[in-house]
């Protein structure tokens, strides 16, 4: 049978003891067990016994938890608690620049100057709410990150993060573009190759010098596969197999002309794939092999002139330069090529083929932003009409 006093639960403190001080100050004193299983003496002063119960209840707060208390505190910033989260959380140079600029243009003078026992869900809403939908899911990826590291670390007990609701916009209808659109975007990108702008007819002298090295091939490339341009940018010599016409995805450019090994949607099982081209893109492939520069360096397919890995923006910047002004029916960028290719796959073996093809984590995702409804949906009844069952 055990003796004494039952030993105080981590995370509460015993009896508090006040004792008057020469100038008239209360200073209360009680132990504190930690969530280490320590106990550690806390003191706090007050002008009154209320007083200074109330700041030994805020000193014990601060103390609970983790060794990581004496910096995450429930009176942290909350500008604070990210730059530390920000030092651990391990993501892509990319993501980490993108969070970043979030947190610099969005979350420090929205809700920045608040300390974590001031956030609650209704302020979190309220912030939430102001934004647009693109900043508002990534805000919300980091305040739900942090929060819940803030809670891991002692810092906090309960993350605010709760029920929060997130504002949504009107899906952008799915562009799907037909061989000739196809085929007129990537003939005004080989014109602009070859120094001749938009507005310039076959016959003129090209204003400029020859340009945008390897970006014909590129967008035959990303038309008859669906890949990203991030996936296509970072394929390298042993990543493609033209002669039976396969190629493997399995990393992405950075934004400083490096490649790396993460991927999007890594947490699927198509992610990471080795997927069938068509005829076009293969040919595409070989004449990127053949190329002096891509023989030179001996590892981008698809280089710069100094060797290094092209990135997803100078591809953008090349490609509003080359079809400046000129109409094609519709609006093409590169989703359009990738959103047809979902398409076309789904219509003739189904959303989970086109889900591997692109590399989406569930079928759901390809049917909602890539595959467009066809024109006429098939006939079902025809075949019914008889059927007396």
């Amino acid at each position: 049978m055990s003796r004494g006093k039952p030993p105080t639960p981590p995370g509460t403190h015993g009896t508090i003891n006040y004792q008057t001080q020469p100038n008239g100050n209360i200073k209360a004193r009680t132990r504190l067990r930690l969530y280490t299983g320590q106990t550690v003496h806390v003191t706090a002063t007050g002008k009154t016994k209320t007083a200074a119960a109330r700041a030994l209840e805020t000193r014990c707060v601060e103390r609970l938890g983790t060794p990581y208390a004496d910096t995450i505190t429930p009176n942290t910033p909350l500008t604070d608690l990210l730059t530390t989260w920000l030092d651990q959380h391990k993501v892509t140079p990319r993501s980490t620049r993108i969070y970043k600029t979030n947190i610099d243009a969005h979350i420090k003078p929205g809700i920045g100057s608040l300390r974590l026992n001031e956030l609650s869900p209704v302020v979190l809403q309220a912030y939430i709410t102001g934004l647009t939908p693109g900043t508002a899911k990534t805000s919300a990826a980091i305040l739900s990150s942090a929060l819940k590291y803030a809670v891991r670390v002692g810092g906090i007990a309960h993350t605010p993060w709760q029920a929060i609701q997130l504002p949504t916009s009107d899906t952008k209808p799915i562009t799907n573009i037909t061989k000739k659109q196809q085929d007129a975007y990537i003939k005004a990108v080989e014109r602009w190759c070859t120094g001749l702008d938009p507005d310039q007819a076959d016959t003129d002298k090209p204003r400029g010098r020859n340009r945008g090295h390897g970006l014909p091939q590129v967008m035959r490339l990303i038309a008859g596969s669906g890949i990203r341009p991030g996936e296509a940018l970072a394929l390298r010599i042993t990543d493609v197999d033209p002669k039976n016409r396969r190629i493997t995805i399995s990393g992405q450019v950075d934004g400083k002309g490096g490649r790396t090994e993460q991927v999007k949607n890594r947490s699927s099982q198509f992610a990471r794939r080795t997927i069938t081209i068509t005829t076009d893109a293969a040919n595409a492939v070989t004449e990127q092999l053949r190329d002096e520069a891509t023989r030179r360096y001996g590892e981008p397919l698809f280089p710069t002139w100094k060797g290094t890995y092209r990135t997803v923006n100078n591809l953008n910047r090349d490609l509003r330069a080359a079809t400046k002004g000129i109409k094609f029916g519709v609006t093409i960028t590169p989703k359009a090529f990738r959103s047809t290719i979902a398409s076309r796959i789904a219509a003739k073996y189904g959303h989970d083929a086109a889900q591997r093809q692109l590399g989406h984590s569930t079928s759901d995702v390809t049917e909602r932003y890539y595959t467009a409804p066809p024109p006429l949906i098939e006939d079902y009844l025809g075949d019914l009409e008889n059927d007396t069952d």
